[in-house]
């Protein structure tokens, strides 16, 4: 649908962006995402898609207490709770783990579609960002661990806000349909603030990889 007068106001300084554009805008407008998750991160990723213009945003039950706030920052956004469908052109899972993040992932493979997950591990966190269709969320946070990324403190306010802005980002490029132009899984080190690649070990055991019986 073209865009409103309003809606091109109100995005003006997205739609000038060579990535995004007009064409863009109407694409972001049109997809709906599923956000899992908890905490500031989710908060965070909730609070930048929502601004840029995602069309419909399905909250999970422990970020129904944001759904007020997303309607009053943007009018142009449905929120509404509720999970992934066929329908769903992105799912973004923010600071789950165990056994919660690997149904976010079984689920999105089991519909074919595409997942941006990231978690907070001792004094930073680690963003994947599926790139193939057997691309695994799990395997990387297993892979995080094997690296030692817990090895110090806790992530403060500030670096959750960090890697909430990148999930929000991740999956407006998968609303784009743009690649992705970083490595599928990398680390936040807060200490530092810099982005580090991992390479993905693949888990025969990943319980997120192997569908249920």
């Amino acid at each position: 649908m073209p865009l409103s007068d309003a809606q091109i106001d109100r995005y003006s300084r997205q739609i000038i962006l060579p990535e995004v554009g007009g064409r863009g805008q109407e694409r972001l407008l049109a997809a709906r995402v599923a956000l899992r998750g908890v905490g500031a991160m989710a908060a965070t990723a909730a609070r930048y898609l929502t601004g840029a213009g995602i069309g419909e945003l399905r909250l999970s039950a422990d970020l129904a207490a944001l759904a007020d706030e997303l309607r009053d920052l943007n009018p142009d956004v449905t929120v509404c709770a509720g999970d992934a469908d066929a329908s769903t052109t992105v799912v973004i899972v923010g600071d789950l783990a165990g056994g919660a993040l690997d149904g976010c992932v079984r689920r999105a493979r089991a519909l074919r579609v595409p997942t941006v997950a990231a978690a907070r591990r001792g004094r930073g966190g680690w963003l994947h960002v599926a790139t193939a269709a057997d691309d695994c969320a799990g395997c990387a946070a297993r892979t995080a661990a094997l690296h030692g990324a817990d090895a110090d403190g806790p992530l403060d306010d500030a670096a959750a806000g960090v890697l909430g802005s990148l999930l929000a980002l991740a999956g407006m490029e998968r609303a784009l349909g743009r690649a992705h132009g970083g490595a599928p899984l990398a680390w936040f080190d807060a200490a530092t603030s810099m982005l580090t690649a991992l390479p993905v070990t693949r888990f025969a055991d990943c319980d997120a990889c192997a569908p249920r019986a």
